[in-house]
C-alpha cells in the first residue's frame, strides 16, 4: 500500500494570526484561490510523494537523527510569489532561520533520500509557508504584496522536522505526522 507523504516542519496558526488575518482581508479582493487551512499551515523540505509502506519504514530508520524536534528559532517575516509578484501562482510567507539549522538538515536529508533511490530533484531548498494557490489575479495585487514584503508575521522558538502523511480530501487535505 502506497501513502502520500512529505517531510516538513508544520507552523501553528496562533504564531501568525494577527498578521495573516489583516493579509488575506487585504488581498480577497484582489485574488481568487485555494488558501491553506489554518490546521495545515507548514514548509516543505521534500514532497516524495506516494510511496510504499516498505519504504516509508526504512525512511524512519534512516531519517531517526533528523526527524526531531530543534531549539532553533524561526521568524516568519515577509511575502512573496511564485513565479514572481506581477503573476503569482503561489502566495507565501518566508522563513527565516539564522542559525541555518533547517538548511543543514535539507542537506542531510537530500543524502538519505538519494541513498534510498527516492526523488531528490535539483531544486533550490526556500523554505516558505504556501498561503493560497492563486486561480486568478486583478491589478493592485501586487502593491498589496509589495507593502507586504518585510511584514514580521511571527516567530516560534522550537520546531520540529516530521514525516507526514497528506490525505488528500475534497474539503482539503488531512496531514497526519507517522
Amino acid at each position: 500500500m502506497k501513502r502520500r507523504i512529505f517531510i516538513g516542519t508544520k507552523i501553528g496558526f496562533d504564531v501568525i494570526s494577527n498578521t495573516y488575518l489583516k493579509f488575506r482581508k487585504e488581498i480577497e479582493n484582489y485574488c481568487r484561490g485555494k488558501w491553506v487551512e489554518p490546521e495545515n499551515l507548514h514548509f516543505t523540505y521534500w514532497f516524495l510523494g506516494d510511496v510504499e509502506e516498505e519504504i516509508i519504514f526504512n525512511l524512519k530508520t534512516e531519517l531517526v537523527g533528523i526527524l526531531n524536534e530543534y531549539k532553533s528559532s524561526l521568524e516568519l517575516k515577509g511575502v512573496s510569489a511564485f513565479p514572481n509578484m506581477i503573476n503569482p501562482r503561489v502566495i507565501f510567507i518566508k522563513v527565516r532561520n539564522e542559525d541555518n539549522i533547517i538548511h543543514s538538515k535539507y542537506r542531510e536529508m537530500k543524502k538519505i533520500l538519494q541513498g534510498l533511490n527516492l526523488n531528490t530533484d535539483e531544486k533550490v531548498f526556500s523554505s516558505h509557508i504556501t498561503l493560497i494557490r492563486v486561480k486568478s489575479s486583478r491589478p493592485g495585487l501586487k502593491k498589496i504584496l509589495e507593502n507586504y514584503f518585510d511584514n514580521y508575521f511571527g516567530k516560534v522558538d522550537n520546531f520540529s522536522i516530521d514525516l507526514i502523511e497528506s490525505k488528500l480530501t475534497q474539503s482539503g487535505p488531512i496531514y497526519t505526522a507517522l
